[in-house]
Order: C-alpha cells, then structure tokens, then sequence
C-alpha cells in the first residue's frame, strides 16, 4: 500500500512519497530506487550487474533476482535480496508512522540480519530433516474443588508497538466467573504479558477468590513471578506490582498452559 496505490484508491491526496518529497512513490521506488534502498544495493550488487539490476521492470527484476541461484559470501543471492527488500519496506512504513530507530550503519545491519536469517533457515532445515514434526494438544483443565482458574495473555503489533491484553476466571465447573480486555498503549510482547497477569490478580483479588490458580502461556513471565528480576530490569515495576498481589493473604499456585 504504497502512496501511488492509496492515491490511486482514493485514499489519500497525493502519491508523492512522505519520506523522499518530490517523486511518486510506487512499489519500485520504496524497493528499489528511494536513495535509503539505492545505498544498499550499491553495496551488495557487483558493479558489472548495476546497469541490468536497475532497469529492469517491476516484476521482472523481483522474478529474476529471487530465482538466481547464486551466492554472495556463501549466502544465496535470494536471500540477501529478500532481506533487503523486507528492511525497506520496514524502515518506509517505520518514518511515516513514527517508529523509526537510529541506525548507525544500514549495510551492518543488513548483513548481520541476513547472515542470522539465513542460518535460522539452516537449522530449522537440519531439524526437520532428522525430527519428525511431533503434534501437541494444549487444552484447558479444570481447576480443583474450591479454587478459581486466571488465564491470562497478552500480545504486542511490531513488539514494541501497539499492545492489548485480556483474561479469563473460570470456576472448578468451567463456569464464568469474569473476564477482562484492555488496550495498553504501546509497549513489547513481555510488558503486555505482565499487564494481563497484573490485572488478573487484580479482579481475583477484587471478588474475594481465596484459592487462585494462574496460568499464562509464558515461560519467561512464570520465571519473573517465581524468581523475580533485578531492579534495573524494565520490567521490574510491573513484577513488583505482581509479587505484591501474590504476598497477599490468599493462595495463588503458578503455572504454564500445557
């Protein structure tokens, strides 16, 4: 969704690009041609091959580069040229939208990012040629006689980015005894986890449960409520407020969704 496409859908009033003012942005341009993408290329495209790379059409340059089979440094050429088309994509949307991090040396980052993809690859290729996929069922189990269930979850757009989280507290019958959703603000995928764990000792504690059972689905959050964290951690307020509930005069027993 380029500003050529939003203005040609009537989005918006013009389809000049808001980061590069001055030419139309199409889909070509934000990959290929704005001067952050033009100053990747230079570095990963051999001279000899810069004339052809950038004359060629949309889709037959896209076509052309993700079909060849060669490498750069023992990574396939397909890889680095998907790498740097998803970066710029990722840093167009991230100036327009206000997100945008300092980034001392684009092409490090690059390379650091492609040489960290390309071995995920790898090894998810390793593991999958020697281990068959194993499928796990994960459903939920009643609580005992007399204690209230709390599961919790929370979830991050872009962690860090636009956040929400929300729970549930269900009875030893699997009956509703009260729910929760909130939107955040922005924050990571953990920060969110631990608002949803706040706020769900939160309403236990404010119905009078006096047996809790709390599960989330974090192995890390279960971690940080049963051993806690130092207090230069970013996460340490949101603990604390967690291990304040979990001090109180109840019964709270942790645990993981299985």
């Amino acid at each position: 969704m380029t500003d050529e496409e939003r203005h040609r859908r009537h989005l918006s009033a013009s389809n000049v690009s808001q980061v590069y003012i001055g030419g139309v942005e199409s889909v070509l341009h934000v990959f290929r041609d704005c001067p952050a993408q033009l100053g990747i290329w230079v570095r990963f495209v051999p001279r000899r091959r810069q004339q052809g790379f950038f004359s060629k059409s949309l889709f037959e340059w896209l076509y052309d580069n993700l079909c060849d089979r060669s490498s750069c440094e023992d990574i396939p050429w397909s890889t680095i040229f998907a790498v740097i088309i998803w970066w710029g994509w990722k840093w167009r949307c991230s100036n327009i939208f206000g997100e945008n991090t300092k980034c001392r040396d684009r092409v490090k980052f690059v390379k650091e990012w492609v040489v960290e993809v390309y071995r995920a690859h790898l090894g998810n290729a390793l593991v999958g040629s020697t281990q068959p996929r194993v499928e796990r069922l994960i459903g939920w189990v009643l609580p005992c006689v007399g204690w209230v269930k709390v599961n919790t979850d929370g979830a991050s757009r872009g962690n860090p980015g636009l956040a929400s989280a929300g729970g549930v507290l269900r009875d030893c019958e699997g009956a509703w005894c009260g729910g929760f959703s909130l939107n955040i603000g922005r924050c990571s995928a953990q920060h969110a986890e631990l608002w949803g764990v706040y706020y769900g000792l939160y309403f236990a504690w404010e119905k009078k449960v006096p047996r809790v059972e709390l599960e989330v689905d974090s192995e890390a959050i279960v971690g940080f409520l049963k051993t806690g964290i130092s207090d230069s951690h970013p996460l340490s307020f949101l603990v604390r407020l967690c291990h304040n509930f979990l001090q109180k005069d109840w019964r709270i027993l942790l645990g993981l969704l299985n």
